[in-house]
C-alpha cells in the first residue's frame, strides 16, 4: 500500500502545471504579506494588512483557496490515469486487496496536496517575521493542521468524483464543492433567511457540503485573546473526511477494472 502511496504522490510531482500554480501562488502570498504598506479592503473599508489579525485572515485565505486548487488539480487525475494507462492491472493481479489500492490513491494524494500546502504556507511565517511577531509562530504551527483537514477534504472528494466521472468534471465539482464550503456560512445565513419553499432543502444541502470555511475560520480564533475554539467543528470535519475516504474506497473497489 505505501509502495503504491509513494507511485502516486511521485507521479503527482511530476505535473509541471503544480509548480506554476504554486509558483504565483507564491508571488501573490508575498507580495500580499510581507510589505507594510500594502492594502486589501474589506466590504466594511477595514485593510485586513494593517493588523495581524487581518493579515492571518487574508493569508488563510489565500492559502486555502490556492492549496485547495493545487489539490484539485493534482488529484483530479489519479484514478482515470492508472485505469487508462492500465497500470492497474498490474496491482490487481498482485495479492493485495482492492481496498488497499483505493487507501493508497487517497493516501498519496492527500500526502502531495500536504506538501504542497507547507510550500505555500511560507509566506505566512515571512509575514510574522516582518511584523516582529515570531511569538506566534508556534500558535500558527498550531492552526495549519485546520488547512491541512480542508485540503484532505478536497483530496478525498476529488478523488471519490473521480472515480466516477471524467477527470475535469471531477475538477469542477470538488471547485465547487470548496466554494459552497467556504462560504456555507453565509449561505445557510441566507436559506434560513429566505421564506422560499425550496430554503428547506438549500439548509439540507448545505449541510452535505464540506466545512471547510468554519474549520478555517475557527483556527483564526487562535491569533486573537480570549477567544475559545469550539472542537466539535473539527470534529464534524474529520467525520466528513472519515465518511468521504470510506466512500471512496466502496467506489473504486466497485469500480471495473
Amino acid at each position: 500500500m505505501m509502495t503504491l502511496a509513494a507511485n502516486v504522490i511521485r507521479e503527482n510531482l511530476r505535473n509541471r502545471v503544480l509548480y506554476l500554480l504554486a509558483g504565483i501562488g507564491l508571488l501573490l502570498m508575498f507580495a500580499m504579506l510581507a510589505g507594510q504598506g500594502g492594502r486589501l479592503s474589506t466590504q466594511d473599508g477595514e485593510n485586513l494588512l494593517e493588523t495581524l489579525d487581518g493579515v492571518m485572515r487574508a493569508g488563510f485565505a489565500l492559502v486555502g483557496a490556492i492549496g485547495s486548487l493545487v489539490t484539485v488539480v493534482l488529484t483530479m487525475n489519479t484514478v482515470p490515469r492508472e485505469y487508462e494507462r492500465q497500470t492497474i492491472h498490474l496491482v490487481l493481479v498482485r495479492p493485495v486487496h482492492r481496498w488497499e489500492v483505493a487507501g493508497a490513491f487517497l493516501l498519496g494524494n492527500i500526502l502531495s496536496a500536504w506538501l504542497f500546502l507547507a510550500i505555500m504556507a511560507t509566506p505566512l511565517f515571512a509575514a510574522l517575521s516582518v511584523r516582529s511577531a515570531l511569538h506566534l509562530v508556534p500558535v500558527l504551527l498550531k492552526a495549519l493542521p485546520a488547512l491541512a483537514l480542508n485540503v484532505a477534504l478536497i483530496a478525498a472528494l476529488v478523488t471519490l468524483l473521480s472515480s466516477r466521472v471524467p477527470g475535469a468534471a471531477a475538477a469542477f465539482l470538488g471547485l465547487l464543492l470548496y466554494l459552497l464550503g467556504a462560504f456555507s456560512g453565509e449561505l445557510q445565513g441566507l436559506a434560513l433567511a429566505s421564506k422560499s419553499a425550496w430554503a428547506p432543502v438549500g439548509r439540507i444541502l448545505l449541510g452535505l457540503v464540506p466545512p471547510t470555511g468554519t474549520v478555517s475560520g475557527e483556527a483564526l480564533k487562535l491569533f486573537t485573546e480570549g477567544m475559545t475554539l469550539d472542537w466539535r467543528i473539527f470534529v464534524t470535519g474529520l467525520i466528513y473526511l472519515w465518511v468521504v475516504v470510506g466512500l471512496t474506497v466502496v467506489s473504486i473497489d466497485r469500480k471495473e477494472a
